[in-house]
């Protein structure tokens, strides 16, 4: 079954080679955005058993070999156009400060509010430094 399976090219070895380094690299990312939303939610859930640099190695290592493969190929691959995120970041911004109030539950009130504030302002004012500036 696999044996009708060659790739006799080196330029489509390369492309198969950075595809599925890609592949690979949006899984990790997505488990790691669920394991930082999973110890954000319930502290101590996960890095009790699994510390983060087990996940922040391999993607670095990923994004290495990705780094070192990319200008071989980058002239047989077109880049499309970036999506917009501006839809999602009235949820994403929603999310993040019942984050940050969930981490601070046994702060007082006024502390809580006032921490929440600040990150939510430093959040805009980054936004708007880094993502404004490039449209």
């Amino acid at each position: 079954m696999f044996q009708e399976f060659k790739i006799n090219n080196k330029q489509a070895k390369l492309q198969l080679t950075y595809k599925l380094l890609h592949d690979l690299l949006f899984i990790l990312l997505l488990f790691l955005a669920a394991t930082l939303l999973a110890e954000g939610l319930l502290p101590g859930i996960v890095s009790s058993h699994v510390g983060i640099s087990k996940l922040i190695i391999p993607i670095a290592g990923i994004i290495f070999l990705i780094s070192l493969i990319s200008p071989a190929i980058k002239s047989g691959i077109r880049d499309k156009k970036k999506p917009s995120g501006k839809k999602m970041i009235f949820f994403l911004s929603l999310f993040g400060i019942i984050l940050v109030l969930n981490s601070l539950l046994k702060a007082g009130i006024l502390l809580n509010l006032t921490i929440t504030i600040l990150v939510t302002i430093t959040t805009y004012v980054v936004y708007v430094i880094m993502i404004k500036e490039e449209a």
